[in-house]
């Protein structure tokens, strides 16, 4: 879907409607919303915060094993 008919390219303006189409189809995973953007390639930094900010918004949580090892993880960890 995205690339044929939705753009993968990284402004917003352009990739806005590629985020919302991957917030709508992993609406309850974060992890694989933001590693399925990744792969998707280009730039994907744009597609990839508002994503991360849509599925955030809407509860999903950092997954641990990506917070674990960092060096403020204690900060980072919701009780």
């Amino acid at each position: 879907m995205i690339g044929r008919t939705l753009s993968p390219a990284c402004y917003l303006q352009d990739a806005f409607p590629a985020a919302l189409f991957l917030a709508w189809k992993y609406d309850t995973d974060l992890k694989t919303a933001l590693i399925a953007n990744t792969n998707l390639g280009g730039d994907n930094c744009h597609r990839g915060i508002v994503v991360g900010a849509i599925l955030g918004a809407a509860g999903n949580k950092v997954p641990g094993d990506w917070i674990d090892g960092l060096r403020c993880a204690q900060e980072l960890k919701v009780p």
